[in-house]
């Protein structure tokens, strides 16, 4: 797997890439309680659920 902070910060993130890193982040939100409630209030703020 190829690790989020091998690419160069000066490099813009494409839409793919955003919406990669997102899921990966995602993904392993269900290991820690805390992320997952944080995840769900800002969806909840945001009318996305």
């Amino acid at each position: 797997m190829r690790s989020i902070t091998s690419r160069s910060p000066t490099q813009p993130l494409t839409e793919e890439r955003t919406a990669e890193i997102r899921l990966r982040i995602l993904e392993r939100a269900y290991d820690s309680p805390q992320i997952a409630a944080t995840i769900a209030r800002r969806l909840l703020q945001k009318g996305d659920l």
